[in-house]
């Protein structure tokens, strides 16, 4: 029997908004990105060559990029640093 994966609706919808935060302050450095809904209502953001998904649960959320690496905490903090990380390439 194939494992179902089950989240609430108001953690998809979290992180979406989330990632719509985070393309907004890219947008707003002119850096192109792109949101796209992925099957089973998965959100990424397509910055460059990068991939960023929003991970966490119960309200605490992380900004991953596909590969793993962790770019911030998803806050208003944390946005900051995740644009620069995108935009300067300090991905490392």
């Amino acid at each position: 029997m194939p494992a179902t994966l089950t989240r609430a609706p108001d953690e998809i919808s979290a992180r979406r908004v989330r990632l719509l935060q985070l393309h907004q302050e890219l947008t707003l450095r002119r850096c192109r990105s792109r949101l796209i809904r992925y099957r089973r209502r998965r959100w990424v953001l397509k910055v460059g060559r990068y991939t960023v998904l929003c991970a966490g649960a119960d309200g605490v959320y992380a900004y991953v990029t596909k590969r793993g690496l962790i770019l911030s905490p998803a806050d208003q903090d944390g946005i900051a640093t995740a644009v620069y990380r995108l935009v300067e390439g300090g991905l490392g």
